[in-house]
């Protein structure tokens, strides 16, 4: 048995039917530490307990019965015994495969990860070394450790311990390792300084042991004695876990996938990436049979069989963050975090850099032509898949602002510029004019036909004429992330809320969650007969489009609370809109004054029940000026305003 603190990766299924079905993939997520016992596999996670697999890890069952902590960092076993550590609970037992769990503390505070040795279970901490037999719990203090500073790491090759200590104090300024040969009662120094680097990872066989630090990997092949710097072939932003099975060693690499050397240290070969559904999707584009997902962290995915399984393509990529995708052919273009814009011609084998292209916020195709949005330089074109771009913000006003959305709609093109509304071209964005301002920055858009669907911070607008005149919908005080046209319905992902559907051109909205577990969605595609839905933290999520047909959007969604919206048009003459939200039923009065308090007309005055509400107000027996309308409702009172410009 070997003790590993692993950052590791499962899957697990959550198929239902009629529902959202997650993906197995790409890549991301979590599982802090994993152990063998004849031919189970446990694995512990950060804060969903214990799970187990009887199948070689490709499936998994919760195991967790009896654990009050469900953050576990280490898992070790001898036997019938395994031992689970917590992060606030400290150490559990379970002598029944992990069918149950029972605390063994007793007393015990501030551990760290525990470990076997012969018959008996050391745990280290900031107090020094504690020990107790696995079988009759009963904990005694060894001592305070090689330099008396507590103990924070500990392993084991079956015969002699090694711990690691942040030594400061004695050793200046350093962080050692240390050997005992008699079970903790006596220390000698390992000729190996790790400077700042302490609660470091250790695997120990035999005579072979290595060591992690965040960033680098020691292997000694004569119990301590002499080691040596073995990083060959890897790519470490953060090593989360090493293991030593016989003479072949692992290393799992964050947001990298899991290494194997078969040579001592001395070289690493990758043999696995993105093996859970636990990640963030920016960005997710259908070609063809394939699916390319973008990730935070992790990188290009591609899955060629509807999100079954995905694949790693990042070789070239410098940066593994990647937001926009655009994908024709065997040619993908993508945005790779702060190092820039990447270019594969072989469907992401292999990525060169695009020297001097300009950032991407958010990029759309429209034939063989390429938009797309870089922060305050505006909108940019490519007619060559990427290779060059050129501005085109003849009347944008960028420079100062931000352009967060970008929509295309065959020939028109729209964009959001910070603070000034929507903008539209009609000619390949050779010209641009103003649609509709909102008082707010739009960040997200969509487009189809002469529909749009326009989304601020925390409000939803539509219009049907192509921008020319906007109303709000009653999708209010929720954060849109992305929109989607499918024919004649419009779906919004939103942060923390899920999948939202309007059938009526985007008036009103319906939750379409059912299934959906990971409700702050990032990106929307269709591809064959499927929705898929990107989300945070929550990899990608499969729902067929015939499960979203005649769904009716009489069950409203309700607000969260109060609110009363900017009237639309402002300035106006003589007729403006105004959009409110009611949390509860109740007598409501919306109420307009002029510049000096008075009270010049009472829009509505009555007894309404909760829901959103929006009313048209009628100036013409008014003179120009700067006007308040207050919304009331018991205790709830708040007012904005508006000019009539005549």
């Amino acid at each position: 048995m070997v003790l590993v603190l692993f950052h590791f990766l499962i899957s697990f299924n959550n198929n239902l039917f009629g529902q959202w079905a997650q993906t197995s993939g790409p890549g991301g997520g979590d599982v802090n530490c994993i152990v063998v016992t004849d031919s189970i596999i446990f694995a512990g996670t950060p804060y969903g307990g214990i799970y187990r697999s009887s199948n070689n890890g490709n499936s998994w069952v919760k195991s967790s019965n009896g654990l009050t902590d469900m953050s576990v960092y280490s898992l070790v076993a001898k036997g019938n015994y395994i031992f689970a550590y917590t992060l606030k609970d400290g150490i559990f037992r379970s002598t029944n495969d992990g069918l149950n769990w029972t605390q063994i503390n007793n007393g015990l505070t501030g551990l760290y990860n525990p470990i076997i040795c012969g018959n008996n279970i050391f745990v280290g901490s900031p107090s020094g070394l504690c020990v107790s037999a696995i079988d009759q719990i009963s904990w005694t203090l060894v001592n305070k450790g090689p330099d008396d500073n507590g103990i924070y790491s500990l392993a084991t090759n079956g015969s002699d311990l090694f711990a690691n200590t942040n030594n400061t104090s004695v050793y200046n300024h350093g962080s050692w390792i240390f050997r005992s040969t008699n079970n903790g009662t006596d220390w000698t120094l390992c000729d190996l300084n790790l400077g700042d680097q302490y609660f470091v990872k250790f695997a120990a066989s035999g005579n072979n042991i290595l060591v992690a630090t965040d960033t680098a990997i020691y292997v000694s092949t004569n119990n301590g004695t002499n080691w040596t710097l073995e990083n060959i072939g890897l790519i470490i932003p953060y090593i989360d876990a090493i293991v030593i099975n016989d003479s072949k060693f692992y290393a799992y690499i964050r947001n990298q996938g899991l290494y194997l050397s078969t040579d001592l240290g001395t070289s690493w070969t990758k043999i696995s990436a993105g093996l859970n559904p636990y990640s963030t999707v920016y960005s997710l584009v259908f070609n063809g049979n394939n699916i390319f997902a973008g990730t935070f962290l992790t990188g290009m995915f591609v899955s060629t069989n509807d999100g079954i399984n995905w694949n790693q393509i990042n070789y070239g990529l410098a940066n593994l963050s990647v937001g926009a995708i655009d994908v024709i052919g065997d040619t993908i273009y993508c945005y790779s975090g702060l190092t820039g814009n990447f270019l594969s011609f072989n469907k992401g084998v292999n990525w060169t850099p695009v020297v001097n292209s300009p950032g991407t916020l958010y990029m759309q195709r429209f034939g063989n032509y390429i938009y797309k949005s870089v922060g305050y330089d505006g909108i940019f074109l490519s007619t060559d898949n990427g290779a060059n771009w050129t501005p085109i913000n003849n009347g944008l006003p960028v420079g100062k602002f931000y352009t967060p959305a970008l929509a295309v709609n065959g020939n028109n093109i729209l964009a959001s510029i910070e603070g000034y509304g929507v903008y539209l071209s009609t000619n390949n964005g050779s010209n641009w004019n103003p649609i509709g301002y909102f008082y707010n920055t739009i960040y997200a858009l969509a487009a189809s036909e002469n529909k749009i669907v326009a989304a601020t911070f925390d409000s939803v607008y539509y219009s049907t004429n192509n921008g020319n005149t906007w109303l709000h919908s009653n999708l209010n005080n929720v954060r849109v992330t992305a929109f989607l046209f499918n024919g004649s319905n419009i779906l919004a992902g939103t942060e923390f809320y899920g999948v939202f559907l309007s059938i009526d051109n985007g008036a009103s909205w319906t939750k379409v969650n059912d299934g959906l577990t990971n409700l702050w969605v990032t990106s929307l595609i269709i591809s064959g007969t499927d929705l898929y839905a990107g989300t945070n933290w929550g990899g990608v999520w499969r729902r067929p489009l015939s499960q979203l047909t005649g769904i009716s959007n009489k069950v409203k969604y309700l607000p969260l609370e109060y609110g009363l919206y900017q009237n639309y048009p402002n300035p106006f003459n003589p007729t403006t809109t105004i959009n409110y939200t009611l949390q509860k039923a109740g007598n409501i009065k919306l109420t307009i004054y002029n510049a000096i308090g008075s009270k010049v007309a009472t829009i509505v005055d009555e007894y309404k029940p909760a829901g959103n509400y929006s009313v048209q107000f009628n100036a013409k027996n008014l003179a120009s000026g700067i006007y308040l309308y207050r919304l009331e409702s018991g205790n709830f009172s708040v007012a904005k305003k508006f000019i009539l410009l005549k």
